[in-house]
């Protein structure tokens, strides 16, 4: 009786290490058709055969806009990378520089919200590096709750900030944001104070900003 019920333990317990080898079998043949494909692209692509400076030129001549490529801070997700980009690791390593270098990116931040900004920047060193500035957004309002996620992540050197000659506006809360940003670079650079500290000092300006404006409060 013993030895029937192990045998019958055994079978039961055979389809399900079969389908567990069958699940991770099916979950690693994605990957490896991708690599396959990858390879392929770059054993047979016409346009890898080419020689670099032809590469090149045509990798401007498909990836550098004439116009700023807008950035949507706040945005549910960031813009797509152009199709080029996602072709195989040797054209992405090839043009990742040219895309995030030879662009200008201007990034939108409403309310503060730059959530999906620091995202974009923190997804890649060439995000993080490129060559992006920050539009100006005076028709929105002003969140001191967004602003502080923001800054801190400027201190941690998880994104980049307005800077007051190249971004600096006459008016508004554009205005108001670009000076706390220079406040925030000159304590941490100039000071080096930790973000505890620089968010105390902050902290000092919140009143004034909310008496010049309900919006920050």
């Amino acid at each position: 009786m013993a030895s029937t019920t192990r045998g019958i333990k055994r079978k039961l317990a055979e389809p399900e290490h079969e389908n567990r080898r069958s699940t991770a079998g099916e979950r690693g043949t994605p990957k490896r058709k991708r690599g396959k494909i990858q390879r392929r692209l770059q054993q047979d692509s016409p346009l890898l055969k080419l020689p670099p400076e032809l590469r090149n030129a045509i990798y401007r001549l498909s990836l550098v806009e004439a116009e700023r490529i807008t950035v949507v801070g706040g945005a549910a997700r960031p813009p797509p990378e152009p199709a080029l980009l996602q072709l195989c690791r040797q054209a992405r390593k090839e043009t990742t520089a040219i895309y995030y270098n030879e662009n200008l990116f201007g990034i939108i931040i409403s309310d503060c919200d730059a959530s999906q900004y620091i995202k974009w920047c923190q997804s890649s060193v060439a995000r993080f590096e490129s060559n992006h500035e920050f539009a100006n957004n005076r028709t929105h309002p002003s969140n001191w709750s967004n602003l502080l996620v923001w800054m801190e992540a400027y201190c941690r050197r998880k994104c980049s900030a307005p800077e007051p000659v190249k971004d600096q506006v006459k008016q508004g809360d554009d205005s108001a944001v670009i000076q706390l940003c220079w406040m925030v670079h000159r304590l941490k650079e100039e000071h080096k104070l930790s973000w505890k500290k620089i968010k105390q000092q902050l902290e000092l300006v919140h009143p004034v900003m909310t008496a010049l404006s309900a919006k920050w409060a």
